[in-house]
């Protein structure tokens, strides 16, 4: 589970799992910060550091095989936002 701080800059997260792939998983971790200096800080702290932290080379989990093929990072800014009245 992905703790979100209620107050914090970091307001929302969503995981989406890839529909219709039979070969791999591919899932998309979106993340909506309230502007791009807290993304940064944020991916300058030593929590970022702990949680994307790699296993020390020559370690038995180093050898290991990772499942993860690749990832990539992408930012956006928001052009617009429209709600739907329910």
């Amino acid at each position: 589970m992905i703790e979100v701080n209620q107050n914090g800059p970091c307001f929302l997260v969503e995981v989406l799992l890839t529909q219709n792939l039979t070969d791999h998983d591919e899932l998309s971790v979106n993340m909506y910060w309230e502007n791009l200096d807290n993304f940064t800080a944020w991916r300058n702290s030593d929590a970022f550091k702990a949680a994307h932290k790699r296993p020390e080379s020559g370690s038995g989990e180093a050898k290991k095989e990772s499942p993860i093929l690749g990832s990539e990072l992408t930012t956006y800014e928001v052009a617009s936002v429209k709600e739907i009245a329910k």
